[in-house]
């Protein structure tokens, strides 16, 4: 689980999304649980992410970006890089 407390929900999708390479779709709550996001990895991966106001699970992001690579993203985004 990332880490996202005091971080905008919009700007945590962007960072991720820069650092991707590529754009992450909000997809409506049609599952009955929450909004979430998805797109699609370099070799067709898919990723799926459920971002709350704490958090989100980084599986599928880094199974297709690399391993640690959201952490990573969050770390700096904090830092202000």
């Amino acid at each position: 689980m990332v880490n996202t407390v005091g971080i905008p929900q919009s700007e945590v999708i962007r960072a991720l999304e820069l650092t991707a390479g590529t754009r992450l779709k909000e997809e409506p709550d049609s599952t009955g649980y929450k909004k979430h996001w998805v797109s699609t990895g370099p070799k067709g991966e898919s990723i799926l992410l459920f971002l709350t106001d704490y958090g989100f699970d980084e599986t599928s992001y880094d199974e297709a970006f690399g391993a640690g690579k959201a952490v990573r993203t969050i770390d700096c985004l904090r830092a202000g890089l």
